[in-house]
């Protein structure tokens, strides 16, 4: 899984391509998960459906803020942002 090799690649303080990688990969997921998950709560006329994209919105903001301050060495993963990930 994408979330275990980004936590091994950060614990054998391996370079940045090898954390940036799995990174970037559970970026691309997040969107592509949740843009089906989106799907398939309009297909069902899902009541919270306003409020449910709101949360995707959120997180998927705040994942590509973390990927490009990655990409940029401006932020440095941590174990909270192993947290924010699992969550």
């Amino acid at each position: 899984m994408a979330l275990n090799r980004l936590h091994s690649a950060m614990l054998e303080e391996s370079g940045r391509s090898e954390v940036g990688s799995p990174l970037k990969f559970l970026s691309d997921y997040t969107v592509s998960h949740f843009r089906m998950e989106e799907e398939m709560m309009d297909w069902r006329s899902y009541p919270g459906e306003s409020s449910h994209r709101k949360i995707h919105g959120d997180l998927i903001a705040s994942l590509k803020e973390l990927v490009a301050g990655y990409q940029r060495d401006s932020t440095a993963l941590t174990i909270a942002t192993m947290i924010f990930l699992e969550e």
